[in-house]
């Protein structure tokens, strides 16, 4: 097995599946996790429960050319702080239930490999 095509999936084949028609300029923050080039590639859509977000498109990605996935934890940016409200328990919580329904929806479609 190939890890290197295995490792450019993470990012490709999820950013694939949840691109958009609509696009404009990304002005927002900038995390650091794509190169400076990259952020111009950012597009933005709607979000299936309301509002806008922003989805990388890879010019080199090519999902014929894989055949697994890695799909590493759950970031949020910016992190997550406790409140009073809401307790870092519950935040944990959320970011561990996330984590499993995209593993169970992407594991419907594709095979899902360990790092």
């Amino acid at each position: 097995m190939k890890v290197g095509r295995i490792q450019v999936t993470r990012c490709g084949f999820i950013a694939a599946l949840i691109v958009t028609g609509c696009s404009t300029t990304y002005d927002g923050p900038r995390s650091g996790f794509l190169p400076d080039s990259d952020y111009s590639k950012l597009q933005k859509g709607s979000a299936p429960g309301g509002g806008k977000r922003y989805a990388y498109i890879s010019d080199q990605f090519k999902p014929f050319n894989y055949n697994a996935l890695i799909i590493e934890h759950l970031q949020f940016y910016p992190e997550p702080q406790p409140t009073e409200a809401v307790s870092m328990e519950t935040l944990n919580q959320i970011r561990s239930y996330i984590d499993d329904s995209v593993r169970t929806k992407f594991g419907q479609k594709v095979r899902l490999v360990l790092a």
